[in-house]
Parts: C-alpha cells; structure tokens; sequence
C-alpha cells in the first residue's frame, strides 16, 4: 500500500521518538522518557486519525477514540504511582470496551473459538490466582477481574475475525491485540506480584507496536 506524506512522516517520528523513549529508560533520563512516552501514542493517534479520515464506513472511529483514552491512561500510569494505578486502569478499560465494539463486530462461531476461549480463560485464572496470592491486589480484585476479562475478549474477537477473514486488517489487529495482551501481563505481573527493572521498557517494547499495528490495520 502507498502511503500518504503526511502518513509517512508520521511513521519516521513514532519510530524515532519511539527509539528515544526506550533508550532514555535504559539510561534513567526520567524527563526524556516522561516527554517522549505521550508522544508515542500521539503519533498513533495521528495515523487512526489519518485511517479513519482516509476509508472510514463503519464503527472504526472507535479506534480512534480507543487509542485517545489510551493517551490519557498512558499520561496517569507514566508516573509509576500505585495510587494512580487505578484510575489508568479505568481509562485502559473504555479503551478495551472500544475494541470489543469494533472487533465483534460480524461475529461467527468457528470451531477454534472453543480452544481459543478456553486458554484465555485459564491464563485469565492463573493471573488472577498469581495477582491474589502475591497478597498485593487488595480491593482492585474486582476491577483487575473485569479488566483481565475484557482484554481478555479483546484478543477472543481479534482472533476470531483473523480467522474468519484473511484479510491484511484483521491480522494486523490479531497481531496488536496480542502484543497489547502481553504488555499488560507484564505490567500487571510487575504491579501485583513482582517489580522487575526496566519494567517500563519491556511493557512499551510491546505496548506501542500492538497499538501502532491496530492503528494500521485502518488503512487495508
């Protein structure tokens, strides 16, 4: 696909403040990373803007409102606060309330969906189970359980529609729908049971390429 200039310049940016933004982390430049971080996801942002406004005829709009409440859960949840932890995890939910919208939509029973269902369920137990025993979820017991459930449907539907339609789009959103899953696995591995180092770059490692993907997928 031929992209647009505007698209293009676009592309460059992310991949360059992309790049600094890890980097930064790697060098504990906290003001480098608290600019940078932002504007990732305003640059995705930029493209679902660019896709919808290019060949929108349905519900993809949502997408690109999912990605503006991502923006603002990325601005809470940049400050590595344990307070403000929930309220980015409210943002995060409309944002997975969005693309379940959008990525059920036409929905089909395959056969797949059965093995499918069931591995997110048990991977849905064995977090939840994890996030308890570690002692540190507290209250944010029910808030985690509705939001694993909802990331959860995320990849189900994403999945599903690859299935069904082999077409450019909806791998792309398969893709980005399991890189944002594992992103936050990460983040809430690292939130209730164990803090690693460098948390935040494995967590955008694979956060911004699975937002940057289902931001793509507007364009096929």
């Amino acid at each position: 696909m031929d992209f647009p200039l505007p698209v293009l310049i676009l592309f460059a940016c992310l991949t360059l403040t992309f790049i600094i933004r890890q980097i930064s982390v790697v060098l504990k430049k906290k003001f480098i990373r608290l600019i940078t971080t932002p504007l990732i996801t305003y640059f995705i942002c930029g493209i679902a803007v660019a896709g919808v406004y290019r060949d929108s005829t349905g519900n993809e709009w949502m997408i690109m409102a999912a990605l503006g409440l991502s923006l603002i859960a990325d601005a809470v949840l940049m400050i590595e606060n344990n307070d403000l932890f929930a309220h980015g995890l409210i943002f995060f939910l409309g944002t997975q309330v969005l693309y379940i919208i959008v990525f059920s939509d036409w929905y089909q029973f395959l056969m797949s969906d059965i093995a499918v269902g069931l591995t997110l369920l048990a991977l849905m137990i064995f977090l939840v189970y994890k996030f308890y025993k570690a002692g540190k979820l507290g209250s944010m017991m029910i808030p985690v359980i509705v939001y694993v459930t909802a990331l959860s449907l995320v990849v189900f539907f994403a999945v599903n529609g690859a299935l069904r339609n082999d077409t450019a789009s909806s791998q792309l959103i398969m893709a980005g729908a399991l890189l944002f899953y594992i992103s936050d696995v990460i983040l809430g591995w690292t939130q209730f049971v164990k803090y690693y180092r460098f948390t935040t770059l494995y967590v955008w490692f694979f956060y911004a390429p699975g937002q940057f993907l289902i931001a793509l997928s507007l364009f096929y």
